[in-house]
């Protein structure tokens, strides 16, 4: 005999047994009755009286045994719902009994009568509220079977058990569908990470639906419905860890990990329970950790491309799909209206080594961009900005190898730029990639957050992040434009200080009239003219690397130049020379002077580098040359021609510089 047939033969025998314990109740019922009545008449009482006390004694009787009846009735009712197992039908008896109870009490009659069935029912009760529980602890039972269990436990005054019992058992269907996936055998994670999201958040949702139809919006439920959420989330963040997040190493199959994650607990919101923001921050020190593993094997990868690369700037074809990835530059500065932004025109020659750092930096952005709709887009960026400064600072190193200290061991496999044409490319890769390239990036990461890239930009969230951001660049871009200058200017003063000395200007003989002055052609010293020659020089070679070429030399040209000028100002050897030699003091060295400050200022302004502070130098060496007149009985002002007639002759003296050295070779 099967397990089956056994139980279906038990339950027939219990209610073969409930029949005939009916049908000895209502026979106990019927002799107490008679045995009443008989008791009555054998009795001697007079007549009147007799049928006085009849009457009372006979409805005292049939309340008696009206509230038997009812009593053994309700008992008799509860079992049989109970063996039916008519949950909802067993508590409106047990309702009905505790009625019964009450309106007892209140006659306050049949106190033994009451008190048995009082403890009956509690009996009764109890049977039912282990009925109840042994139904919900059952994985297999249907939803509306334990809805109803449930509710019939919450009608009974155990709303927080049945709860408790509701939570445990999503919980362990939750358990058991995930204990049926298995990690090891999908591919990047992602088929694992679609599993153990439906299993986890659908459990979720039903848990969520339940408890609100059940115990509507009441706060003790729902404060305590929140908490099992984060507790399942949790769980699920851990595995998610386990078995996806810390194994696998692209960082493309992370992410849509995490979009997938984020996709399923999205439907958790729209049922009223706000999610996002908790798995948010339950995953945070994860993704960090992620990013930053990321980060470290692209910088690991960087630094030995930069180690291959013979700083020379070329145009290369394998990376012309990243042009077709990026936005309109245009676009961007104009939408963005900050006159700082700037941008480069494709294709911009970069070294190898850049254009490496490029790929791998957009590749990081499109990848990880998804992250912003996680509020970390903070994060991105940060590690965006850490990559770019660390390429820069490589750069600085090979520009200058004692420029910084780096943390880095392997920086002495990087290769020094000597040549001009190495140290350009090296100021060339740091602007580009600090003002054009980085921007774009931070486009790629930001656009997630809003769908419309033109309210992108017009809202100033872009430019905001910007200028948020890129100072931190700027600072290493400063450093690399100063060790350029500094580079050559000491290369210039190396090779050229020995042309300006005090006999270039106390031995030059000439009349005082200014007349003669005017009838001669002037041209600057050899120092001045060799200087304007060094900086074109620069220009040029800037010039053929890139079409935007001022944006990147103007400010090395000034610093070269403003160095320069601070040298000779403080070259105390000069001015002591030319102190020293009164007798050799003429006019025409005063006015030659003055004439090689003023084709400075007409190159450095043709050039677009002469800002005020370079004005101020050049006013103070002037009025350095002039006091030093001053002093051996020369007025300047009594010899010296007027500004415009500078203006004139420095102009001539440019274009006559330009034509000797520059165009006929």
């Amino acid at each position: 005999m099967t397990q089956s047939a056994a139980e279906e033969e038990a339950e027939e025998d219990l209610e073969k047994i409930a029949g005939l314990e009916g049908c000895l109740t209502s026979m106990q019922s019927l002799l107490l009755s008679k045995s009443a009545v008989v008791h009555s008449l054998i009795k001697c009482i007079p007549v009147s009286d007799g049928l006085e006390a009849g009457k009372s004694n006979l409805s005292d009787d049939i309340d008696e045994y009206s509230f038997q009846k009812g009593f053994l009735t309700t008992l008799d009712q509860l079992d049989t719902f109970l063996i039916e197992r008519k949950t909802s039908n067993a508590v409106k008896a047990l309702q009905q009994g505790e009625g019964l109870v009450c309106e007892a009490r209140r006659k306050d009659t049949f106190t033994k009568m009451v008190k048995e069935f009082q403890i009956d029912l509690v009996q009764r009760r109890s049977d039912l509220v282990s009925q109840l529980v042994g139904t919900t602890k059952k994985i297999s039972v249907h939803g509306a079977e334990v809805h109803a269990a449930i509710a019939a436990l919450k009608q009974l005054g155990e709303a927080v058990m049945g709860h408790d019992l509701l939570l445990d058992l999503y919980h362990k269907r939750i358990k058991a569908r995930v204990n049926d996936l298995h990690p090891s055998g999908t591919l990047f994670g992602g088929l694992y990470t679609a599993g153990l999201s439906q299993c986890v958040f659908s459990g979720i949702v039903d848990a969520v639906q339940s408890t609100f139809a059940i115990f509507g919006a009441d706060t003790e439920f729902t404060s305590k419905l929140v908490l099992w959420v984060h507790k399942k989330t949790e769980d699920f963040v851990f595995l998610l860890e386990k078995h996806v997040l810390l194994v696998t190493l692209g960082l493309k199959s992370i992410v849509e990990c995490l979009r997938i994650a984020h996709g399923h607990c999205l439907l958790v919101e729209s049922h009223g329970l706000a999610l996002c923001p908790f798995l948010t921050r339950t995953l945070r020190p994860t993704v960090l950790s992620v990013l930053q593993r990321c980060l470290e094997h692209i910088q690991e990868k960087v630094l030995y491309l930069t180690a291959a690369d013979y700083w020379l700037l070329e145009v290369d074809p394998k990376f012309e799909e990243i042009a077709s990835r990026n936005i309109s530059r245009k676009r961007l500065c104009r939408s963005s209206g900050n006159k700082k932004m700037i941008f480069f025109e494709n294709p911009e020659k970069l070294t190898s080594s850049a254009y490496h750092l490029d790929m791998l930096a957009m590749d990081f952005a499109s990848d990880s961009a998804f992250l912003s709709r996680l509020h970390l887009e903070g994060v991105i960026l940060n590690n965006l900005v850490s990559l770019f400064r660390f390429y820069i600072q490589l750069l600085l190193r090979s520009l200058s190898p004692y420029a910084l200290k780096s943390k880095t061991t392997q920086v002495h496999l990087l290769q020094n730029a000597n040549s001009l044409e190495q140290q350009v490319a090296i100021l060339v890769n740091a602007t580009v990639l600090a003002k054009d390239r980085f921007p774009c990036a931070t486009h790629t990461v930001l656009q997630e957050i809003l769908n419309d890239k033109e309210l992108l930009l017009k809202n100033g969230t872009f430019a905001h992040y910007i200028m948020l951001y890129r100072p931190y660049l700027q600072q290493d871009l400063t450093r690399v434009q100063n060790s350029f200058s500094n580079l050559q200017k000491e290369k210039f003063l190396r090779e050229s200080s020995f042309m300006l000395t005090s006999d270039v200007y106390t031995n030059l003989e000439c009349s005082h009239e200014k007349r003669i002055l005017e009838n001669e052609k002037w041209r600057p010293s050899a120092f001045f003219e060799e200087l304007y020659v060094s900086l074109t020089r620069i220009s040029e070679c800037v010039k053929k690397a890139i079409t935007g070429w001022k944006k990147v030399v103007s400010i090395p040209l000034l610093n070269i130049l403003k160095g320069v000028l601070l040298w000779l100002k403080n070259l105390e050897s000069f001015w002591t020379g030319i102190e020293a030699c009164k007798a050799c003091l003429e006019p025409k060295g005063c006015v030659q002077m003055v004439f090689d400050l003023h084709f400075v200022v007409q190159f450095a302004s043709d050039g677009e580098y002469c800002p005020k502070p370079i004005r101020s130098i050049i006013s103070d060496l002037i009025c350095s040359v002039q006091d030093i007149y001053a002093q051996h009985d020369y007025d300047p002002q009594s010899f010296m021609p007027l500004d415009e007639w500078f203006v004139r002759e420095a102009r001539m003296a440019l274009q006559d510089v330009i034509h000797q050295r520059f165009q006929q070779n």
